[in-house]
């Protein structure tokens, strides 16, 4: 399967890149920073998540869209701008990359880890809580169109992955 992978150069993302890779998947990571490829079927592709690119073309073709895209969760302190800073790097991300699949005829999958919170639970103040939701709703807006797209849902880590 090819598989783009937002964000694959974070915490989550350069992990599971490496577990794709390892299992003969072609990885396209689309990061602000290049990375190493683990892995010879690893391709990276800049992408500032704000414009329209170049990128595109590998979403018209991906079979899967991994999208972990946004600003480090445990970098500094959580002030009001840091809060702003990751829900609107999350959903400027999210937008670009749901504008791009909405052209696609051929089913994919999409996944986000931006969907961890139950979105049928009542709506909360907790900001831990607000910020994979207010995601999901961008994200799930790419399911529209007549056509079966299925979403993972994946919660938060701690540490270690695969």
């Amino acid at each position: 399967m090819k598989i783009i992978v937002t964000g694959g150069t974070g915490f989550i993302g350069h992990a599971l890149v490496d577990v794709l890779a390892r299992k003969g998947h072609e990885v396209v990571v689309f990061s602000r920073k290049a990375g190493h490829a683990p892995q010879s079927t690893v391709r990276f592709v800049e992408w500032d998540a704000h414009s329209a690119g170049s990128w595109q073309s590998d979403v018209a073709t991906a079979d899967a869209v991994i999208n972990l895209a946004g600003a480090p969760i445990a970098e500094g302190r959580w002030t009001d701008a840091r809060k702003r800073l990751l829900v609107e790097s999350r959903l400027r991300a999210t937008r670009l990359m749901v504008d791009a699949l909405a052209g696609r005829s051929a089913p994919f999958l999409c996944w986000s880890a931006h969907l961890a919170s139950d979105t049928t639970a009542p709506a909360t103040t907790d900001f831990w809580m607000r910020l994979p939701r207010s995601v999901a709703d961008s994200w799930l807006s790419c399911l529209p169109h007549g056509k079966r797209r299925p979403c993972a849902r994946v919660g938060a880590g701690r540490g270690s992955c695969c």
